[in-house]
């Protein structure tokens, strides 16, 4: 596991800024689960979100929560991406990483599977 913090001073953090966290994830070729799925995309107008983890699940282990929104991967901005975009980008790669936007600030909304 591999999680580096934004450069943000604990005062920009509680700022009202949301923290962000780049999480790495390694899976192998035979194993492409990360643990989590996802909802929202740019046709429906939101963003990506972490709708749901898998118990004790690649995701979970690093810290990765329900309602954490997903703003990169491995490069690829999710910030106006389309879910199967998303998607295909998450399951291309054996090491992925992640730009988090932490859940904090979401921590209301409930997601239905």
């Amino acid at each position: 596991m591999v999680v580096e913090e934004s450069g943000k001073t604990p005062s920009e953090a509680s700022s009202g800024s949301a923290l962000q966290r780049i999480v790495h994830l390694y899976t192998t070729s035979d194993d492409y689960c990360l643990g989590f799925n996802i909802r929202g995309g740019k046709e429906f107008g939101l963003g990506i979100y972490v709708s749901k983890l898998d118990p004790g699940g690649l995701a979970e282990q690093n810290g990765i929560k329900m309602g954490d929104q997903i703003l990169a991967a491995n490069g690829v901005s999710f910030e106006d991406i389309s879910h199967s975009s998303a998607v295909e980008v998450l399951k291309t790669h054996t090491h992925i990483m992640l730009t988090i936007k932490v859940r904090s600030c979401f921590k209301n909304i409930t997601f239905v599977s």
